[in-house]
């Protein structure tokens, strides 16, 4: 576990709560005065809740908080402890009789290890709602609690992952991440272009099997090892609906630059975008930052990861 970190956006709080015996937990991003969101969602495995209020017909045009959880589709009734949170704070969509929170939820598959009967409930949600702080800390906790990266030679061969956060900033824009990290492929430092995190190789202990070896290997099929990235990218930027879209789309491209490979048909990976409205700011140029951001979060996400459920974490590995 790393931290504690701060949250660099005002009004945003962050919770986990995590069940360390049966290896899951949730994450959730607390936007109480609400914020404008979208999405972009480039995994064949999606498994998501509440996402249709992002759609741009929607007529909801703001969110409440997110909740990321483990349990693959078990986990998206998790988010129901986050609106029961909000809804006792009378927080939400005023629909005049009461306030109905609005909180999109998506889940990662981390049944592979730890105990597969296992799942976040809603009290587990609740919890992280109570624990949410402007300072939370990042690795094994939360969404990032059983999850693991390098799944291209199976579970058995995989390493430790976690949740990552990184801030970008320049003048008065920030753009923030924190990402759940279950990739089915290998993590590379985008700084040095190097492996920190893959599949550990069977006839060569203390090295990374590097996806592109797969390549000249005859025949045979990757997968299907159920995986996701998650990330959730939060600015101070005035964005509308449609700009947070273009945001999220743009921040997907820190994925390809150390995920290989990326966006597989294993992986239900989303890039959530979610704007605060503090300040003008080019939404260019907030994509650009947020790209890098959603790198460095998933950087951190292994780099913070702890060795748990019988698989190594990078650091222990000796590869970072």
């Amino acid at each position: 576990m790393a931290g504690p970190h701060k949250s660099p956006i005002s009004g945003l709080t962050i919770g986990h709560a995590q069940d360390k015996s049966s290896l899951t937990g949730v994450t959730v991003l607390l936007m109480p005065d609400g914020a404008v969101a979208g999405m972009d969602a480039r995994g064949f495995a999606t498994g998501t809740r509440q996402v249709d209020s992002l759609d741009l017909l929607h007529v909801v045009d703001r969110i409440h908080g997110l909740c990321l959880a483990g349990g693959s589709s078990f986990g998206l009734g998790a988010s129901t402890g986050v609106l029961d949170w909000l809804s006792e704070r009378n927080i939400g969509q005023n629909v005049y009789y009461s306030q109905i929170p609005i909180v999109p939820c998506a889940v990662v598959f981390d049944l592979g290890i730890g105990d597969h009967k296992a799942r976040p409930e809603p009290e587990m949600a609740y919890q992280a709602c109570d624990n949410a702080q402007e300072t939370f800390h990042t690795g094994c906790v939360g969404a990032g609690t059983g999850i693991a990266v390098g799944k291209y030679l199976g579970i058995d061969h995989a390493m430790k992952s976690g949740i990552g956060a990184c801030t970008i900033t320049s003048g008065d824009l920030t753009v923030f991440c924190i990402a759940s990290v279950n990739a089915f492929g290998c993590i590379y430092d985008p700084e040095t272009g190097r492996p920190i995190a893959g599949a550990r190789d069977p006839d060569n202990p203390g090295r990374i099997f590097t996806p592109e070896r797969l390549l000249d290997m005859p025949g045979g099929r990757l997968g299907p090892v159920q995986s996701t990235v998650l990330a959730a990218v939060i600015t101070n930027a005035k964005l509308n609906k449609v700009e947070t879209g273009r945001v999220a789309r743009m921040a997907q491209a820190g994925m390809a630059r150390c995920i290989v490979p990326a966006w597989s048909p294993y992986d239900g990976d989303i890039v959530f975008t979610v704007s605060t409205g503090e300040i003008a700011a080019d939404q260019t140029k907030t994509g650009v930052l947020a790209a890098k951001s959603v790198s460095g979060a998933i950087v951190d996400a292994v780099k913070s990861a702890e060795t748990m459920g019988g698989l190594v974490s990078a650091t222990e590995f000796g590869s970072v």
